[in-house]
């Protein structure tokens, strides 16, 4: 009986490419784009493989935390310089914000979604992001996450001309007021959180 051996390259492009989507995105383009294959790299770079980043890794009990920093080095010093342009959805922590941020420039960015953040980078966030369009502070425990603030700040602190829908906790109903004041100029849905409603004001 004659017996053959069979690599991966062996394999016609479509057959490659069913199995590339039973994958996760991540370990395709973790595992796969970078081997200094052309063929590979055309596949994954045909397909919508790097239009949803998720950096954020959960456990069996709905934990989040982050992938080890080798892991988010080859992304950034290998990976995102290659997909840059056709990221649409980042999903990432605090720890991996920074490095992921500076790697390159997203172009067509246009949703986001933070965890496990525990300091206010709301307003760095819209800035650097020109284009957002969605932004998700989430998290399991809400109390983990600090508030947003706006009572007494200029409006152009916290501003965008292409957010259109937000999740987000705020410290007190005057807050949600403030978002609703023209800084947010598109703005269709704003899911919130409000930390404490005992001090809203008597105007409200």
């Amino acid at each position: 009986m004659n017996q053959s051996n069979i690599g991966l390259l062996d394999l016609p492009n479509e057959i490659l490419l069913i199995i590339f989507k039973k994958l996760d995105n991540m370990d395709v383009l973790y595992s796969l784009l970078c081997v200094n294959n052309r063929r590979l790299d055309t596949i994954i770079q045909e397909n919508d493989f790097a239009s949803i980043l998720n950096f954020v890794l959960t456990s069996s009990f709905n934990a989040t935390f982050a992938p080890v920093d080798l892991r988010v080095d080859q992304f950034c010093t290998s990976i995102l310089r290659k997909i840059h342009h056709k990221v649409k959805t980042l999903i990432v922590d605090l720890i991996s914000l920074k490095s992921i941020v500076y790697a390159a420039r997203y172009p067509n960015l246009t949703e986001l979604k933070l965890f496990n953040h525990t300091t206010d980078l709301y307003a760095c966030i819209l800035k650097f992001f020109e284009d957002l369009k969605y932004l998700s502070i989430i998290g399991l425990y809400p109390h983990y996450y600090p508030s947003l603030v706006l009572s007494n700040v200029p409006s152009t602190t916290f501003f965008s001309s292409t957010l259109n829908k937000l999740c987000i906790r705020v410290r007190r109903f005057e807050d949600c007021l403030a978002l609703l004041d023209g800084r947010l100029k598109q703005l269709t849905i704003l899911i919130i959180v409000i930390e404490n409603m005992e001090y809203a004001s008597s105007n409200v």
